[in-house]
């Protein structure tokens, strides 16, 4: 009989990131309350950390990365406008929570985040390990 280690709950130990759901509800939100003529695009607010490689950065002034895309294909099947806005993860959470952001891309699941924020199945998982090196050491007479 093989032993296993039990795996932890992906909701506790996987990066949860921005989903089409999340981005839904957000604009449904940001529509109920929008006051622009209906011609236009809905702006959509999203906070995302600048130097989050390979999923969201810079290059010069443009925001780039997997996540950049995915928000793009995103705006472009829904007829939204995505106004992207840089900053350090502290900043982004804090204005989300404020109500300065629609929606923050890149957040880990946890339960305290749970109470404020209303998270969905998440599209990308990230798997992190740690990697341990033992160093033997033999005592030398």
């Amino acid at each position: 009989m093989q032993s296993r280690l039990p795996q932890p709950p992906q909701r506790k130990f996987c990066a949860a990131w921005l989903t089409l759901a999340t981005l839904m509800i957000a604009v449904l939100t940001f529509a109920a309350r929008a006051e622009e003529p209906e011609s236009s695009s809905p702006v959509v607010t999203i906070g995302v950390v600048a130097d989050n490689e390979p999923y969201t950065f810079f290059e010069g002034r443009n925001p780039a990365g997997f996540s950049i895309d995915v928000l793009r294909e995103v705006a472009s099947k829904s007829n939204l406008v995505f106004d992207f806005r840089a900053g350090s993860w502290p900043d982004i959470y804090a204005a989300f929570l404020r109500g300065d952001l629609d929606a923050i891309d890149g957040i880990s699941w946890r339960p305290d985040r749970a109470e404020k924020v209303l998270f969905s199945e998440p599209y990308h998982y990230r798997e992190i390990y740690l990697r341990i090196s033992v160093l033997v050491f033999s005592p030398t007479t």
